[in-house]
């Protein structure tokens, strides 16, 4: 039987027959890998056949993978990259500067899977997108490894960890609640730590973005260009300028710098200079605006069944524009003060437990789910505010791929890296005002400092974790 003809017909048979056998007992049957037919044609195929065509073709969809010219990544099973980044969420305490930082070490300083120049491309790529960064760099990663099922795997094993750590504390909480004074205490030595943590992975990813290196006298001098841009967005941050406008203005700021344009360093300056003044004049005239400039007053979202809280969780998944913290002023807004199903203490609770946790900050979603609608709620919030941010990486990459090598698109990018610098310097310091406020947590915090600096193993971070909540039962 021979199928090849049917490629002349009006019904343009368009892909190939790879192999036709036929059994002993003289029953013919027709094993098609790989065929694409018009709909009349599609319509006569036996069930099973077209079973398989639609398995291989999603199949065949989930491995495409990126051109290999553009990366160094060893050749892994889809089991051993999970456990990559199964390892990275079970290390994942610190919050985003931390994960970030640590990924980068480890997949780009150590194992050199991309270029550092590269990552920080990709990284002010996934800044200026909705979602957790750290969470679609798994899934990038994961990309370049093994297509977009490995992007799956990716990001589900970064996850995976502080996902169930988080769906326990929430069941803990909900049934005999977390007012044990032995476990806050252990929980208020932890939070200096990680206040020390997220100070020093600050430093880590400055250090690499703020940089120029002399590759020949292989010595690192300081871009005054990229500190100015960092120091703009850490003052923008400072007085609440919307963290948008300034990645944006930073982007634009060092397109200039490196610009042909007459003037245009000057120009760069004057930009800069304007949109303080002019933030200025509207705090004057206006007051100073919400926090939360998307969202927050939603009241659609405000109630407690699964679809409302699926929803809220997409809606906080989908603005959160530089950061897990532009959740915080959404969810509560929506819960707490709209929808008034959740206390404040109850929302605080939930912020605290997060971030002890080896996962997102967005994670907190957990435990407010969890009081909405019990285990059920939970899952749907944390699929819903993690959506956006895999989705983006698996469905998405290529056209974001193209941005990153776009060479009119990367000295914007590098602005916005160098200024994400400044986002994350106010956000540490903000942190540590709230953390530090007795002699006690000075001392825990600059112990831990220290021990950070001096101690690199990738397993300090966890050993210090654990030795902070013993030292808490002594300390307080």
């Amino acid at each position: 039987m021979d199928l090849s003809n049917g490629r002349n017909d009006k019904n343009n048979v368009s892909d190939k027959i790879t192999e036709i056998t036929q059994s002993s007992n003289n029953e013919s049957s027709t094993k098609i890998e790989e065929i694409s037919l018009d709909i009349n044609t599609y319509d006569n195929m036996p069930i099973e056949t077209k079973r398989k065509s639609y398995i291989d073709k999603f199949f065949s969809y989930l491995e495409i993978s990126i051109d290999e010219d553009k990366h160094n990544v060893p050749k892994l099973s889809y089991f051993e990259l999970f456990k990559i980044f199964f390892s990275f969420g079970c290390r994942a305490f610190g919050g985003p500067v931390t994960q970030i930082a640590m990924m980068k070490e480890e997949l780009v300083i150590d194992k050199k899977w991309i270029s550092v120049e590269r990552f920080n491309r990709v990284y002010a790529v996934y800044q200026v997108l909705p979602g957790p960064e750290a969470t679609e760099l798994s899934c990038y990663f994961g990309y370049i490894c093994k297509g977009r099922l490995g992007a799956i795997l990716g990001g589900l094993g970064f996850l995976l960890p502080g996902a169930l750590l988080m769906l326990l504390a929430s069941y803990l909480y909900k049934t005999y609640g977390l007012s044990n004074s032995n476990v806050q205490a252990s929980f208020r030595c932890i939070q200096g730590t990680v206040a020390a943590s997220i100070l020093r992975s600050t430093y880590k990813l400055a250090d690499a973005s703020l940089n120029d290196v002399n590759k020949e006298k292989k010595t690192k001098v300081f871009n005054w260009q990229r500190g100015y841009l960092c120091m703009f967005c850490f003052l923008t941050a400072v007085i609440n300028l919307n963290f948008f406008i300034s990645l944006a203005v930073c982007g634009v700021m060092n397109f200039l710098f490196h610009s042909k344009i007459p003037h245009s360093t000057i120009l760069a300056y004057f930009i800069s200079a304007c949109t303080i003044g002019f933030f200025i004049l509207y705090v004057e005239e206006n007051g100073a605006p919400s926090p939360n400039l998307i969202g927050g007053n939603i009241n659609t979202v405000s109630g407690t069944s699964f679809s409302s809280l699926f929803i809220l969780g997409l809606i906080a998944g989908l603005v959160t524009f530089g950061g897990a913290y532009t959740t915080i002023p959404f969810i509560y807004n929506a819960a707490v003060e709209n929808g008034k199903w959740l206390t404040q203490r109850q929302f605080l609770d939930a912020v605290a437990l997060v971030n002890v946790a080896p996962t997102p900050l967005v994670s907190f979603v957990a435990l407010v789910g969890w009081i909405g609608h019990g285990f059920g709620g939970s899952i749907l919030m944390l699929i819903g505010i993690f959506l956006p941010a895999m989705s983006f990486t698996i469905i998405g990459h290529e056209y974001f791929e193209k941005l990153v090598d776009n060479s009119f698109i990367q000295p914007f990018l590098d602005g916005v890296s160098s200024a994400v610098i400044g986002l994350l310097l106010q956000t540490a310091f903000q942190f540590i005002k709230n953390v530090v406020e007795t002699g006690i947590d000075a001392v825990v915090f600059s112990l831990t400092f220290w021990a950070l600096f001096h101690f690199t193993d990738k397993f300090t971070q966890p050993v210090i974790i654990i030795a902070a909540a013993i030292a808490g039962q002594i300390l307080y």
